[in-house]
């Protein structure tokens, strides 16, 4: 019969993985590790991949087997969602996980009880329209690994995180806010923009690198173009603004304009 192992998945913790071996005979017996087999590993064994394990039968019994078990990636570090646009628009965003080759996106809509199936991406966010307003979504998003053209998930908790969110009511659509412009003013810098319609107000980033992202202010206002920023002397820094709009105390986002670099 083909040995059995303990577990054939399990998820990453950086920890070497060691599945227990069952080998049965034809009639149902259980062989004796040593006396009737020896188990060989694949070295390694500790990051997300597929693994071997090699059960060579001896004395009575002759002949090997191959079993597999595979370590999958654990969840990333984050998932949070924003609304966008209309405030029936949302956007979900994660922490890159160790090993995953990408990541399955699902959602579960106002009242059903399971999850359906959206997309699988290599890409660290996803967009999702068309909702309805006032209801609250479900999402869960499940980093995997791909080996040869097949792709391996997780059911366990330990390998995707959820989030939820609820849309609000239509309004004017929020433009994406222009390519900023950066000054040095005094000791801080002065970020100004274009501003949009139908916003309540703006966010500021101000971040050490091209793609990131650290929100370091918040300015409610309807008619501002600009916002004083503290930073460092000497250092460099990525500047982008969004605008947003507040409906029923509920925050809805535009995109975020163009990261513009700056030495202070």
């Amino acid at each position: 019969n083909t040995p059995k192992l303990s577990y054939t998945k399990v998820v990453y913790d950086g920890t070497i993985k060691k599945p227990a071996v069952t080998v049965t005979d034809a009639d149902g017996n259980e062989l004796v590790n040593g006396t009737d087999y020896t188990v060989t590993y694949a070295s390694g064994r500790k990051n997300v991949g597929r693994y071997a394990v090699t059960v060579t039968l001896k004395g009575n019994y002759s002949g090997s087997k191959k079993v597999y078990f595979t370590i999958v990636p654990k969840k990333t570090g984050s998932l949070t969602a924003q609304r966008y646009q209309y405030g029936n628009q949302i956007r979900l965003s994660w922490t890159k996980s160790t090993g995953a080759t990408g990541y399955r996106v699902e959602y579960k809509k106002p009242g059903a009880s399971k999850y359906t199936f959206l997309t699988n991406t290599k890409n660290l966010y996803y967009t999702k329209g068309s909702l309805t307003a006032n209801k609250t979504y479900y999402f869960k998003v499940t980093p995997y690994v791909e080996i040869n053209g097949t792709k391996y998930y997780s059911t366990a908790t330990s390998a995707y995180r959820t989030t939820s969110i609820a849309t609000v009511v239509k309004g004017g659509k929020l433009a994406q806010v222009s390519k900023p412009t950066i000054t040095r003013s005094g000791t801080k810098v002065k970020v100004k923009w274009k501003n949009v319609a139908n916003e309540t107000g703006y966010e500021i980033s101000q971040s050490t690198s091209k793609t990131g992202t650290k929100i370091v202010s918040t300015y409610k206002t309807t008619s501002g173009t600009s916002k004083l920023v503290a930073a460092t002397k000497g250092k460099t820094y990525y500047y982008k603004v969004r605008a947003y709009r507040t409906v029923n105390g509920k925050k809805i986002y535009g995109a975020w304009s163009t990261a513009v670099k700056y030495k202070r």
